[in-house]
């Protein structure tokens, strides 16, 4: 997956990817992993390329990261309701208002991995 941030747009939100299941979880345990595509979440230490492990949860919280998945396939850390729709934001310089059913919430953050590859 190529990244090429001069060209991207403003609004729009980079991509999450889906890597797999954590090592050592129980083979009935429920979690997704992403790798961390943008800079949403710097503030809280996980950065770019990190692996940030999800755990589904049925019900908005806004007192945790959570991953949610919008019309056009991209992601978004941070939401809350707002007369039954979702307002879906990145704590930097973008948010987007969609109707409930038009938005997928996947989970909430439960750990991340450190991505400690020396950039070259």
């Amino acid at each position: 997956m190529k990244n090429n941030d001069s060209k991207k747009n403003k609004n729009e939100q980079p991509k999450s990817r889906v890597i797999g299941v954590p090592r050592g979880s129980r083979p009935d345990a429920n979690f997704i992993v992403f790798e961390e595509g943008g800079t949403t979440l710097t503030d809280f230490g996980i950065c770019r390329g990190d692996s940030i492990i999800v755990k589904p949860i049925e019900k908005l919280d806004e007192n945790r990261i959570t991953v949610w998945e919008t019309p056009d396939g991209r992601t978004a850390k941070f939401a809350y309701e707002n007369f039954g729709d979702i307002t879906l934001y990145n704590k930097k310089d973008w948010m987007m208002r969609y109707p409930a059913k038009k938005v997928k919430l996947i989970g909430a953050v439960v750990a991340v991995q450190k991505n400690l590859e020396v950039a070259q």
